[in-house]
């Protein structure tokens, strides 16, 4: 069970509605001391390798927490958006908070403000064009992991709150291809495997040369051993026109496993 004092005590980090823009010094200061407890309360010296070996906190682990000093963080790291909203870490660094002490409605409206922030600065974290370039999809590297262990267990609670960055993509980029692709992710990871199929078999036929959407539906397809539908989708890529398209494809089947 989800400790209750957690979220009352952290509750919503206030802004302050006047932007002020930080001295340099002031910004390293409160990134030295944002990483400082980071690593003196989660053990975490770089977040980025976090879920390579993640277990879920346990309420014995929570409860050894110093809330004071993680309150602090989350204040530091607004204030750093206030003064520059355009960087995706400082967002980033709540989200990673709030889903390590498993706040997760506290993590599901930092997320939507990091959506809507996305809009506003002209998409520079993430790429709409149907190119492939995934390196520029920063947004979907931020969330797959949230993702994939926000569901270890199947719970309820923890499957409404995944369902809803599926619908958060939704509501910022209604026209982007990776709506069919985080939908499928949700829902495999919910056990309907068969549904996250479809659902990629839908986005092919409005993006027939997305990449993610064609491994990933290649994936599903070799995970759950459907070698008919395997084959058409590589007969498919080679008679595609599209030799960009066919190479990178080609070069990721050789890494399935």
């Amino acid at each position: 069970m989800k400790l209750i004092f957690t979220l009352l005590f952290l509750g919503n980090v206030m802004l302050v509605k006047a932007q002020t823009k930080l001295s340099q010094d002031s910004v390293n200061y409160y990134v030295n001391q944002t990483k400082e407890i980071l690593n003196k309360n989660f053990k975490i010296e770089d977040t980025s390798t976090f879920f390579k070996n993640y277990t879920p906190i346990s309420n014995e682990q929570l409860t050894s927490l110093n809330f004071n000093e993680i309150k602090k963080a989350l204040d530091y790291s607004e204030k750093l958006i206030e003064s520059n909203p355009n960087r995706i870490d400082y967002f980033t660094t709540i989200t990673f908070i709030y889903f390590y002490i498993n706040s997760y409605e506290n993590f599901i409206n930092t997320s939507d403000r990091l959506l809507k922030q996305t809009k506003k600065n002209n998409n520079i974290w993430y790429n709409l064009n149907d190119s492939n370039k995934t390196d520029e999809n920063i947004l979907l590297r931020v969330y797959y992991p949230y993702i994939k262990h926000m569901l270890p267990f199947k719970n309820k609670e923890n499957e409404f709150y995944v369902k809803q960055i599926s619908e958060q993509f939704d509501k910022y980029f209604p026209n982007s291809s990776d709506r069919y692709l985080l939908k499928s992710w949700v829902e495999n990871k919910l056990g309907n495997g068969q549904f996250a199929i479809k659902i990629l078999e839908e986005g092919r036929k409005k993006y027939p040369n997305n990449l993610d959407l064609l491994f990933q539906l290649y994936e599903f397809y070799f995970s759950t051993k459907n070698n008919e539908k395997m084959n058409k989708l590589k007969q498919e890529v080679a008679n595609s026109d599209n030799q960009i398209l066919k190479n990178q494809f080609n070069e990721m089947v050789k890494t399935t496993k």
